[in-house]
């Protein structure tokens, strides 16, 4: 698996995000911590910094560990925006996805943070392309679940019609 380093900020980012997003928060009377009110459409200020982020992180998507073109790139909150209203214009909260990533993982908040990642948690299986949690180190039966979670099914069935067409 390529592992995904978390990365400073832009120098950008303070002024075209969160002194933008703060400031509309404000404006709106939202709580600054907490769920925000249902229904909640944030301004998209984060999508501003999708390119500097994709080259921060050299294109790699942080959940599924592989190589994504500019175009398919997206700013995806690792926790949700309809979560927590004091990290929807945080740097530390993005993570650079693909869109099927970040569209599968919607709002889910119990998976394993890929900046968080311990080496060796995932196995590639060369004959089959499926990405294995590997049950033979020494993780605790939480970090295991967690990792387990971060598979997304999706890209796994990806990977087999993949495997099949090219056999």
């Amino acid at each position: 698996m390529i592992c995904v380093e978390k990365q400073h900020e832009p120098k950008n980012f303070e002024i075209d995000v969160r002194k933008k997003g703060l400031k509309w928060i404000q404006k709106h009377q939202l709580l600054e911590n907490g769920a925000p009110p249902v229904g909640t459409k944030f301004p998209t200020y984060w999508t501003s910094i999708t390119e500097p982020l994709y080259n921060k992180y050299g294109g790699i998507c942080a959940y599924y560990a592989h190589f994504i073109h500019l175009l398919d790139a997206e700013i995806d909150h690792f926790i949700p925006k309809s979560k927590e209203i004091a990290l929807v214009y945080e740097w530390d909260n993005y993570r650079l996805a693909c869109s099927k990533a970040n569209k599968y993982k919607a709002d889910k908040i119990s998976i394993l943070d890929p900046f968080l990642l311990e080496l060796e948690t995932f196995y590639l299986n060369l004959i089959t392309g499926e990405i294995i949690v590997n049950l033979k180190a020494n993780f605790s039966a939480k970090y295991i679940a967690l990792a387990k979670s971060r598979i997304f099914p999706e890209f796994f069935q990806f990977r087999k019609t993949f495997n099949t067409k090219s056999r």
